[in-house]
């Protein structure tokens, strides 16, 4: 493989973010998002983006206000399930904060919790206390929180949505210059329809097409061919009988 290991292998990754997110799915979700917002003018893109996020920032710092504890609520979650599994662990202490942790399969782990380290790697790649360590942190009657990664604290996601978008009044509000007016650029419309969709990496693939509803045969409904390759062999109570017009009583 050309890619270096550090490039795509987690174990690999940069300890010192801690966190389980290494991927572009937020890109995705911008996009998604902005999709409407592309065949817009570049003022009226911006001006479509800039209310878009500051819906998000006024909704996020809206919740935050009323969750209470010192980490987010989805890391409290993982937190419950990681203290379940650590109940199935064996921890032995030798004093000076380092464990020899079993879990069910027999399997040996030393925790270090003065390096916050396991050899699991869960505990320094995530930020999370793996549940080897959660079992040692238990048995000294710790809080799972107070040994999180800070960048799951209330505390920093409160401050990252802190920030505030001023509203802008509309362009007819604006003052006036006498500086020269700018044309638009020159742009040469090709032909077929705009393209909306993101454009793709090579190592992306294809983006596999999706379908409504099942197409059938507009004779007889049947889903395993089309009204050309036709020859009755689908539900009969399902085929459509068409009528022939009444005759007229024009006679010349």
């Amino acid at each position: 493989m050309k890619e270096p290991k550090e490039h795509w292998t987690r174990y690999l990754f940069d300890k010192s973010s801690a966190s389980a997110d290494n991927s572009s799915n937020f890109i995705e979700s911008f996009n998604k998002v902005i999709n409407t917002l592309r065949e817009k003018p570049i003022l009226n893109l911006l001006e479509g983006i800039r209310k878009q996020v500051m819906t998000w920032i006024a909704t996020r710092k809206g919740e935050a206000e009323s969750w209470e504890g010192k980490v987010v609520p989805t890391v409290r979650q993982k937190l419950e399930k990681i203290r379940k599994e650590a109940w199935t662990c064996n921890a032995i202490p030798n004093g000076h904060m380092q464990f020899d942790v079993q879990d069910q399969q027999e399997v040996n782990y030393v925790v270090d919790l003065n390096l916050k380290r396991c050899v699991c790697g869960f505990w320094e790649i995530r930020g999370i206390p793996c549940k080897h360590a959660a079992r040692c942190l238990l048995w000294l009657n710790y809080k799972l929180e107070d040994w999180c990664g800070p960048y799951y604290s209330l505390e920093l996601y409160r401050a990252t949505y802190s920030g505030v978008i001023y509203p802008i009044e509309d362009q007819r509000f604006w003052p006036t210059f006498k500086w020269p007016l700018l044309d638009p650029p020159f742009v040469v419309k090709k032909r077929g329809p705009i393209a909306k969709d993101r454009v793709r990496g090579p190592e992306e693939g294809r983006k596999r097409p999706t379908r409504s509803r099942t197409v059938r045969c507009s004779k007889c409904n049947d889903p395993h061919h089309n009204s050309l390759t036709c020859k009755g062999q689908g539900n009969k109570h399902s085929i459509k009988i068409r009528k022939r017009p009444a005759p007229s009583d024009d006679t010349g």
